[in-house]
């Protein structure tokens, strides 16, 4: 069975979590078309793999026979300009799936397009259910702490108010208030405004930028402090479990997707608002028993949730049956 991945770029969380797969599966099963550019840290994993992959194919004229090659076309769908060009053009008779990475109001006519139309997680309501996504969190795992002076709060993924609570920042500057013996270390791209990062008055605030490796940065927390607006597009933050997985307890606001991850007072803390957020972390600053409590926990749970090999068996599950089905013709979505 031949497996044609199509995405409209390759990085970042979804990126990881394809890498991940092609680690675990048959090499010359799958075929990686990128719309746009692969990263460069992508591109040397699937080439280190020996996986077929074709970089910014966006209107290259042979993408048609590929698909008419492929047993089963898996399209990683969000609402990228790329995918929504993708879907006005003609392409030959194929099976097809939307795997939907983000949570957001789809139209009916891109539910409608492919053959399945399948969610990452149970908050999207996808007319043919969910499969997790998830990286390999092997390397997690074993990610033990590293002794450090400072109580550290940390936070992974882009600083960026299109995601993060707008009074984070606030947020941070009152907790290190109540605890001056805090720091936070905020791991990813920078989009805050600019005078922030370079302010004395934010020196409790390390914003180390992007990186590649991010398990030393996971060992040197005590608590993830991960506050999310309450309408963010996520699904399965993959961050939060990577800092399951390394046994830390994570303190992140109660929104829906939140809510499908986090067991309350188990492996961490669903805030309501600000305060409840400070309250918390303040809280796990002076119970370390309840942080290691929380953080065995969370570990434990990460197994279960993040399970790569439970990723690939449902999709494998998924393409078995979608191949009883014969390949169908489908109009542009105009």
């Amino acid at each position: 069975m031949k497996i044609l991945h199509i995405v409209p770029h390759l990085g970042g969380g979804v990126g990881n979590v394809i890498c991940d797969w092609m680690e675990k599966v048959d090499k010359d099963s799958h075929i990686v078309l990128s719309l746009d550019w692969i990263n460069d840290k992508a591109e040397k994993r699937l080439h280190k793999m020996g996986i077929d992959h074709h970089n910014n194919c966006n209107g290259i004229r042979y993408m048609p026979s590929i698909i008419a090659s492929a047993d089963v076309v898996l399209v990683h769908w969000w609402d990228h300009p790329m995918l929504e060009e993708f879907i006005k053009t003609e392409f030959p008779a194929c099976r097809m799936i939307f795997w939907c990475h983000k949570n957001y109001n789809i139209p009916t006519n891109i539910i409608l397009y492919p053959d399945l139309c399948i969610g990452t997680s149970p908050i999207q309501n996808m007319p043919d259910g969910y499969t997790w996504s998830t990286v390999n969190m092997d390397k997690f795992i074993n990610n033990y702490p590293t002794e450090h002076n400072r109580f550290n709060i940390g936070y992974v993924g882009t600083a960026d108010y299109k995601k993060l609570h707008t009074n984070f920042v606030p947020m941070c500057q009152e907790i290190h208030r109540r605890i001056p013996n805090s720091k936070f270390t905020i791991v990813g791209d920078y989009n805050l405004p600019e005078d922030l990062a370079k302010s004395p008055d934010f020196d409790f605030m390390n914003f180390v930028g992007k990186k590649d490796d991010v398990k030393h940065y996971y060992a040197n927390m005590d608590v993830f402090g991960y506050p999310l607006r309450s309408d963010h597009y996520g699904t399965c933050e993959q961050v939060i479990g990577e800092a399951m997985a390394s046994g830390l307890s994570v303190v992140c606001m109660d929104n829906p997707c939140e809510r499908t991850i986090i067991e309350e007072g188990v492996a961490g803390f669903l805030c309501k608002d600000e305060q409840e957020y400070i309250d918390n972390i303040e809280h796990l600053y002076y119970k370390p028993e309840l942080r290691n409590f929380m953080g065995k926990n969370s570990r434990q749970a990460a197994v279960g949730i993040y399970n790569i090999k439970n990723m690939i068996t449902a999709w494998d599950a998924t393409f078995k049956d979608i191949m009883q089905k014969p390949k169908k013709e489908r109009k542009p979505v105009i």
